[in-house]
């Protein structure tokens, strides 16, 4: 019945009573010991839970033996609770464990054999580790299809669950075609007002908006939007990050008013609930201001980004990504503003900070990225690219941006960021501009794993620029061969 606070005060009153009659390690106590960990579980207590079943384990397998069907339960409930509160590590070890007994004891294509292979790839997926992940999923979705059937829950929990590991590793068609099927699954078994459907027509919008759809994508958030209003209330947190998301898209499409709009009744939500100085009401704060800012509405704009600079300084610090970024916005609105000794003075400034923590970063940096799959499979890659021409390059009817030297400036050697990309990614209207991108030297790129891994943290300008050209449909990362170059300037304008 999920009452679980009722439960527990008779599992303690229980257990009390089984410790003085039948002793602390009776199979009774420990049983109860176990259920009282597991209502802890289930009201998201993990640490006070933790500390039962690592209790409850020791016992089991002292008298039980580790391979025991209890002993193993218990040890995936510990793994499940270390997973909720970050500790994927101790949580893998200990799944992997358990993952080895079942093959052993029950065979690869048993049910809690898969169950815990599943848990496998979701510690994987926390992790970033993708691939890792998706190896799995595949391999559990298979022989769920080949027993339980194309559509049976756990099939379809694990094909929803491939899919969002394709997206969060920005394979958006692939994860499309995916989520259009469990989509059409779960609406027809669990109906159309379902949370996890809902929750899947929302990351089918959220691939479509990052693949340039954005029409296709606000029609299902605007369907998504009135199912929550009407469920979970117009004020509940996934409400307003559906808003939020409605507003993305129209901010992409140049509908600044209407986002705007969107924006503003999120973060007069926000700022009543959750306070002014909430991540979420700065982001939505950011937002605002962004939106006014590509508007020409600078006064207004720099109104908001001096309002949370302020407030990101206090709380996180004048060397935080987020700080530094709303510096560079007062900055680039100063400039727009034609004051440009004020923007002057901030870049200067900002510089100075990045300087020093990406010198910091260069020294702490560890070199076990530089060898990563992602990065050895990237540079096979590269390397099979055909060099280009400049002449084949200019020849075609779009526009041209060439980013070079980006290994060498943002490199394993330099310690420079750079503002003036983004300024000039920013100054290109996606929906009006075709534009071919050419970046050079990605490979040696300071903080290739995070742009490559968009889970991964990393909010420096240079990055979140590069984020940015990732939604043109043309961007080449190899080698550009440079000739004919004197014969071309003087038919090409260079800015």
């Amino acid at each position: 019945m999920g009452k679980y606070n009722e439960a527990l005060e008779i599992y303690y009153s229980f257990e009390k009573i089984e410790t003085e009659v039948l002793g602390i390690k009776h199979p009774d106590t420990i049983r109860t010991k176990y259920n009282i960990a597991l209502s802890l579980q289930k009201t998201g207590k993990y640490n006070e839970a933790l500390e039962i079943y690592y209790f409850v384990d020791k016992i089991e397998t002292e008298i039980l033996g580790i391979k025991h069907r209890d002993t193993i339960i218990t040890k995936s409930n510990n793994a499940l609770c270390l997973t909720k509160i970050g500790k994927y590590n101790e949580a893998l070890e200990i799944y992997y464990f358990a993952e080895k007994i079942e093959t052993d004891i029950l065979g690869i294509k048993h049910p809690d054999t898969l169950t815990t292979k599943c848990n496998i790839a979701i510690c994987l997926q926390n992790m970033g580790k993708y691939s890792e992940a998706l190896e799995i999923y595949y391999f559990v979705e298979k022989i769920q299809t080949e027993i339980l059937g194309i559509k049976h829950p756990d099939t379809i929990r694990s094909k929803y669950n491939i899919a969002l590991s394709l997206q969060k590793t920005g394979k958006y068609n692939e994860a499309l075609e995916i989520y259009y099927f469990v989509d059409k699954i779960e609406t027809e078994i669990l109906g159309i007002k379902h949370r996890d459907t809902i929750i899947t027509k929302s990351n089918n919008a959220f691939c479509l908006t990052k693949i340039g759809k954005y029409n296709e994508a606000l029609e299902i958030y605007y369907f998504v939007e009135k199912i929550e209003t009407d469920i979970l209330g117009i004020k509940h947190p996934d409400t307003l990050t559906t808003k939020c998301n409605i507003a993305i898209c129209l901010q992409n499409m140049g509908k600044y008013s209407e986002a705007l709009e969107f924006y503003y009744f999120v973060e007069k939500i926000q700022t009543e609930i959750l306070g002014i100085k909430h991540p979420d009401t700065i982001r939505s704060k950011y937002n605002i201001a962004h939106c006014l800012q590509n508007m020409g509405k600078y006064n207004e704009a720099l109104e908001i980004y001096y309002s949370f600079e302020k407030i990101e300084t206090e709380v996180l610090g004048i060397k935080h990504p987020d700080t530094i970024i709303t510096k560079h916005n007062i900055a680039l609105c100063l400039k727009k503003m034609g004051k440009c000794n004020e923007a002057l003075e901030i870049y200067y400034a900002v510089e100075k900070i990045e300087t020093e923590i990406l010198v910091n970063a260069q020294v702490e940096r560890s070199m076990d990225a530089a060898n990563s799959v992602e990065r050895k499979n990237f540079l096979e890659k590269q390397m099979r690219y055909t060099p280009i021409p400049y002449s084949e390059i200019f020849m075609k009817e779009k526009s041209s941006l060439l980013i070079y030297g980006i290994g060498l400036v943002f490199g394993k050697h330099g310690c420079l960021e750079n503002v003036c990309l983004i300024e000039i990614v920013n100054g290109i209207n996606n929906s009006n501009d075709t534009v071919l991108f050419i970046i050079d030297g990605l490979d040696e790129f300071k903080y290739f794993n995070e742009l490559l891994n968009p889970s991964l943290t990393c909010n420096y300008i240079i990055v979140k620029a590069l984020e940015e050209i990732q939604i043109y449909k043309h961007v080449i990362a190899g080698r550009v061969a440079i000739d004919q170059y004197q014969n071309l300037t003087t038919n090409i304008s260079i800015s």
